[in-house]
């Protein structure tokens, strides 16, 4: 007897399902498959996210206010222009969701001169501080514009003034680090949007500038950063930063430096280049550099060079990616 009642409620629950199929292909007929819906415009998508969603809530029996169609176009369209139509959000890394402040515009394409024109490419790292000043006033009495890469926590110790006044004389900011400490920069890729974040907003701030190029510190080729280099690297162009090593360096905040020590590195490397990307610091142990410069600008210029900021050139990298 028991058997038999098994048997009859199957029976009736295969009916029951047979007959929730049948009504559902009657429901569907005349209906377009989702992949022949195709739309001219994005509002169009919009409207019928909107409508579908009310129906899905109107068949639970749910009444609920009508949500205006341009909240729905606006989140399609940062979807539409920060996601690649393939990607799988499911598939990113968790750190391309933080920071959500750490977004510039993209370096416009630049080429160095081919035209046999020489220019050189003065950077500061590891300012502001007093000497920025002293820096300052030789550019202008030289009539040459400079790249500083700035240490967000030197910001707070030479004053805010000292970064408005690098742009305000027309000079190029840069992105360096926030606390220049090689072990927590470089922990995890976290960690580096993190630090970057800090001093990104910063600059932003206090000059009203969002700065697109980055200058690693210790170089893009340092071994604190062997293991994140490639997913740092995509991760901030990503975001819309370029970074910038160079080919010339002043040994200025190496070892004892001599301000004959300083001018010999710059010339001998300097000249093996049209256009040379050169290295030196406008931190506060950076005296030497201020007494050097003014001449190290005549030697360049007399030898036929010009100046520019590193906005204006393609990218000087180091070139990692063979070894």
């Amino acid at each position: 007897m028991k058997n038999k009642v098994i048997i009859v409620i199957m029976v009736v629950i295969l009916f029951s399902l047979l007959g929730k199929l049948f009504l559902n292909g009657e429901n569907n007929k005349g209906r377009v498959k989702p992949e022949e819906i195709s739309y001219n415009t994005m509002e169009e998508l919009a409207e019928f996210i909107l409508l579908e969603n009310e129906i899905a809530v109107n068949s639970m029996g749910v009444v609920s206010d009508r949500v205006p169609v341009e909240n729905i176009y606006a989140a399609i369209y940062v979807l539409d222009e920060q996601t690649p139509a393939d990607t799988d959000i499911n598939r990113q890394p968790e750190y391309v969701t933080l920071y959500p402040s750490l977004y510039t515009t993209p370096l416009e394409d630049q080429e160095s001169p081919d035209n046999g024109k020489k220019i050189a490419y003065l950077t500061f790292d590891d300012g502001p501080s007093e000497n920025t000043w002293k820096v300052l006033d030789i550019l202008d009495e030289k009539n040459v514009k400079a790249t500083f890469f700035i240490i967000g926590e030197e910001v707070s110790i030479a004053g805010e003034e000292t970064l408005k006044e690098v742009v305000k004389r027309g000079h190029t900011l840069g992105l360096h680090t926030f606390c220049h400490d090689y072990k927590t920069i470089y922990k995890s890729v976290e960690a580096f949007l993190a630090d970057y974040e800090k001093v990104y907003m910063e600059i932003y701030q206090i000059t009203g500038q969002k700065p697109n190029i980055y200058r690693f510190p210790g170089g893009s080729y340092n071994s604190y950063m062997r293991s994140i280099r490639k997913e740092i690297i995509e991760e901030m162009a990503r975001r819309g930063f370029t970074f910038n090593d160079w080919n010339v360096s002043a040994e200025d905040a190496v070892g004892t430096p001599t301000t004959y020590s300083i001018k010999k590195n710059v010339k001998k490397d300097a000249y093996r280049y049209q256009c040379p990307v050169i290295l030196m610091h406008d931190g506060q142990s950076n005296a030497l550099t201020t007494k050097v410069l003014g001449d190290i600008i005549d030697e360049l210029r007399d030898n036929g060079y010009d100046f520019d900021t590193l906005d204006h050139r393609d990218p000087c990298q180091f070139n990692w990616k063979k070894k």
